[in-house]
This record gives C-alpha cells, structure tokens and sequence, in this order.
C-alpha cells in the first residue's frame, strides 16, 4: 500500500513537472500562469480519459507530453485567431455600415473547398513538414517552430525547402 502511495505521489510530482515546462514554453499571452496551469491538467484529465483508446500506441507518459504539447498548441491558435479579429489592424473589424474592412480591399474569390484542397494536401506530408505547415498557419514564428518541433537550423531550412517545391508542385 505504501508502495503504491508513493508512486502515485512521484507519477504526480513528474506530471505537475512536464505541466510547468509545457506552461513556460506555451508563450499565450492573454492567460495568467494560474490559468494555464489548470488548462495543463485539465488537458492532464483528458488525456487520462482517452489513452484507454489510444492504448498500446506508446507509453502513458509519452502520450500525456504529446497530449499535453498539441493542447497548448491549440490553446495558442485559438489565442491568435481571436487576438488578429480584435487587432486594430485586423481586415475583419466591421465598418459603421457593417461591411468588413478586408470586402473593401480584398476581392471575392472561390469557396471553402480550396482551404479543405489545401489541409487535404498537408495532411498528406510528412510529419515534420505537417508540423511545420500547421505552426505557420497558427502565426507562429520560425524560432517557435524550430524550439517546439526540435529542428536544428539546417534541418528546419531543408523542411522549408521541401514545403516550398511541395508548394509550387501544388500551384502547377
């Protein structure tokens, strides 16, 4: 019984570590540390809950960071997408007629289905151009993507590269 009381307490102390390091490289500006905290072991009680489905792909540990990782990311791109509508340079403000500032400016063009063509298309890369792809949609910047994907420079400017010629192959 002992035993089993101070593993629980060690596996505790280990995942409040990794939830204080994800909160220090999550870098969402508008949330207290507080906040976040709670948001590491909310996404913590989630990933609880559906490792059962996910068993047998890893450990439980290395599936709780990875949990962990994707939700601050998604934290953040939701963090950006409400913070680029409230900018003050942002083309979706609304004018006083009620018009948006970017139909202005920017011409109509096609439907939806050019963005799903798109995410269809990356969905087909490899992971780390994935990851790249999508950190780059949500704004973030290259050094955030370097750091949180664990690219040296070299391999990072050769998975631009590819994601370039991936690009242009696309648009022919």
């Amino acid at each position: 019984m002992i035993n089993k009381v101070n593993r629980e307490r060690w596996n505790q102390e280990r995942i409040s570590r990794l939830i204080e390091e994800q909160v220090r490289k999550s870098r969402v500006v508008n949330m207290s540390e507080d906040e976040l905290l709670s948001e590491g072991w909310a996404a913590c009680a989630e990933a609880r809950y559906s490792y059962g489905r996910m068993q047998g792909c890893c450990g439980f540990y290395d599936y709780l960071v990875h949990y962990i990782t994707q939700y601050f990311h998604e934290l953040k791109a939701r963090e950006n997408r409400r913070i680029s509508l409230e900018s003050r340079f942002s083309l979706d403000k609304k004018l006083p007629n009620g018009e948006r500032i970017g139909d202005c400016f920017l011409r109509q063009s096609g439907d939806f289905t050019n963005g799903v063509a798109l995410w269809s298309y990356i969905g087909s890369f490899s992971g780390r151009q994935r990851f790249v792809a999508r950190g780059l949609c949500n704004r973030d910047s290259h050094d955030e993507i370097k750091k949180d994907g664990g690219f040296s420079e070299a391999e990072y400017r050769n998975v631009i590269a590819q994601l370039k010629e991936k690009f242009r192959d696309w648009n022919a």
